[in-house]
């Protein structure tokens, strides 16, 4: 996929570009809300990856410019020190991810999995509930609204991986 990586911590976007790079994305980094803006009025990237703490222009300001003119663009935020209001704005302003940051080389590749996998018009943003190893197989437990369904993925990190999606049976 091809990313845009918006993050002013210049040591943080290196690292994170090339755990991106290792996955095979290519990676354009931008290190203030106003660059990636700028970046994405000549370019389209297959999904954005935001910090919300950005000096001047915040995360969410971001975001919100970002779908005042593409709705369908997928972002996901990385944050740690997100504040409630802040995480419930951008829910409203349709982010697609949100990874907390001490975990986004962890989950990340879950999250890009998601949006490479879906009808970007017709399923809602996933959530992740909770992620489960056992003995090679890494379960995770998305929800979207009040339905769930388990992301079962086996394979060594950044080796070849096989993937599965299903239902959550008996959801009540």
């Amino acid at each position: 996929m091809k990313l845009l990586l918006i993050e002013d911590d210049e040591h943080v976007a290196q690292v994170l570009a090339e755990a991106f790079a290792s996955d095979g994305h290519e990676t354009t980094i931008r290190y203030t809300g106003e660059d990636g803006l700028a970046y994405l009025a000549g370019e389209r990237p297959d999904a954005v990856v935001l910090d919300v703490r950005l000096p001047t222009l915040n995360g969410v300001a971001v975001l919100r410019q970002i779908r005042s003119t593409d709705r369908m663009l997928p972002v996901i935020i990385m944050t740690g020190l997100a504040t409630p209001g802040e995480m419930a704005e951008m829910r409203r302003l349709g982010v697609t991810e949100i990874v907390e940051k001490p975990e986004v080389l962890r989950h990340f590749s879950a999250a890009l999995a998601r949006i490479a996998g879906r009808d970007r018009e017709t399923v809602p943003a996933l959530f992740l509930r909770s992620t489960h190893q056992i003995d090679g197989l890494t379960e995770h437990v998305l929800g979207a609204g009040g339905r769930s369904r388990i992301a079962r993925s086996t394979g060594a990190p950044g080796g070849r991986r096989e993937t599965r999606r299903e239902p959550i049976e008996n959801q009540g």
